[in-house]
């Protein structure tokens, strides 16, 4: 990567979460948490996209009930 790339795009999710506790504000301790990073970067002198994922396993991760946008449970399988 060039000096002259810049972020153009910043993206973090959490998969493969179970939950261990929650409260009446949807603050929850996560468990066995796989987090995924993905950023895009722009060169500026090609413009090309540089798409970099990063993924890490986290034991237990305690999320604040304010930053929950969307609770689901997993997908049923036949």
């Amino acid at each position: 990567m060039s000096s002259s790339a810049r972020t153009a795009n910043f993206a973090a999710s959490f998969t493969y979460v179970f939950s261990k506790a929650f409260d009446q504000h949807l603050n929850m301790i996560l468990g066995d948490v796989e987090e995924v990073i993905t950023t895009v970067e722009i060169d500026d002198e090609t413009y090309e996209e540089i798409v970099r994922t990063i993924k890490r396993n986290i034991q237990y991760l305690f999320v604040r009930g304010d930053g929950v946008i969307l609770v689901s449970p997993p997908l049923r399988t036949t």
